[in-house]
């Protein structure tokens, strides 16, 4: 099992609790300073707390995370077991970052070896939702993948709940909620920091998941780094004068903020700094869908109205077509079609959807903050 064939058992491992809105997350380390770490990357909106002895309850998901010595010996051990077959289902993760390795699965647990930005090798094992993620000694855990791995169980645990994840920013701006929805480079990002730069809250700059109820979209958190582009940071002026100084490896993702592998990098607390008050939120409901076309050559932006039938089709599309998903960790696809099933059938019979609206804009001054401010305080509530 993945417990007995990565970790020494005589080397004392210290517990944390996770807490996300009802799921538990249970997370063993071999050091002392992994609970002061999730706490910073998972939020304000989580809580973490020691634990000692066995709990009363057991958690949805388990994760240990350790320094291993003769980690090349366990790698070489893996490489020799027969590959996995692809997933010919799952999509590659759209944030493209983590480059890895599947190394098979053998005694029902399944290995990935980690190549960039960092080297570890992480062990799933469905039959008792547990994820090992182990690193040479020596080498110091890479705070991300640790997020990464605790967030694949509150997203799953999400699912059962018929949540559907979805890539897109979410923002609170003037007391109402909106989802703002494109591919990539579609200036998603970018229109939300102007609106947060405008005293607006986030849910999620790249991804949340939403439930239809009665006759609301509801959308969850789902604890993840900002990640901000130096274009997005030039031409936002809050931005550009608050992380003026932060360079190359300036921090650790535990101090943060920092520039990493091309862009700016920030967890909750950081967020926090940068804009001088909190900004996460746990949860809202979402008024608004807004499509961004993000243009350098427009000068003056153009905000229109979008058809409903039209925006939630757009919607629609996105979660079919565009799901956040890491390839190289197994996910519970049956529940995660269901909510998806469950989504559709609330936007057939809803009485009341979001107000959709596709909005072109170019660089910051192409902005008119007074047809966006009366376009949010217009959105029923």
């Amino acid at each position: 099992m993945a417990q007995t064939l990565t970790l020494d058992l005589r080397q004392r491992l210290h517990g944390w609790r996770v807490r996300g809105d009802g799921a538990f997350i249970d997370v063993q380390a071999d050091r002392r300073d992994a609970g002061r770490l999730l706490a910073h990357a998972l939020g304000a909106h989580t809580e973490v707390t020691p634990t000692h002895g066995q709990a009363n309850d057991a958690p949805a998901w388990t994760v240990r995370l350790g320094a291993r010595e003769g980690y090349d010996a366990l790698l070489v051990r893996l490489r020799a077991r027969e590959p996995e077959p692809e997933a010919e289902d799952l999509a590659p993760y759209w944030r493209g970052d983590f480059q890895s390795l599947r190394l098979g699965r053998s005694q029902g647990v399944q290995a990935v070896a980690h190549i960039d930005p960092f080297v570890g090798v992480t062990l799933f094992e469905p039959s008792t939702k547990s994820l090992t993620y182990l690193f040479p000694a020596g080498a110091d855990v890479y705070l991300p993948h640790l997020e990464h791995l605790v967030t694949h169980g509150l997203r799953v645990e999400g699912w059962r709940r018929g949540r559907v994840d979805v890539h897109a920013a979410f923002v609170r701006y003037r007391g109402k909620g909106a989802a703002i929805i494109g591919p990539k480079r579609a200036g998603k990002t970018s229109l939300a920091m102007h609106l947060l730069a405008r005293g607006a809250q986030l849910l999620g700059s790249d991804m949340a998941q939403v439930r239809g109820r009665d006759g609301r979209l509801e959308a969850f958190s789902i604890p993840h780094m900002c990640r901000i582009t130096r274009e997005t940071v030039w031409d936002n002026g809050w931005l550009n004068t608050a992380l003026a100084d932060v360079g190359e490896g300036a921090a650790s993702h535990a101090e943060g903020p920092l520039f990493s592998h091309g862009k700016y990098e920030l967890y909750d607390p950081s967020m926090d700094r940068v804009f001088q008050r909190a900004v996460a939120l746990a949860s809202m409901d979402v008024n608004a869908l807004i499509f961004p076309r993000f243009d350098t050559a427009v000068d003056r932006q153009a905000l229109t109205p979008v058809p409903p039938e039209e925006g939630i089709a757009r919607l629609l599309g996105s979660v079919r077509h565009d799901r956040p998903l890491a390839d190289w960790l197994g996910f519970d696809l049956e529940r995660r079609a269901l909510a998806e099933a469950e989504l559709e059938a609330w936007t057939r019979t809803s009485a009341r959807l979001p107000q959709c609206f596709e909005l072109r804009f170019g660089r910051e001054a192409s902005l008119i903050w007074e047809e966006i401010d009366a376009t949010f305080d217009g959105l029923l509530g």
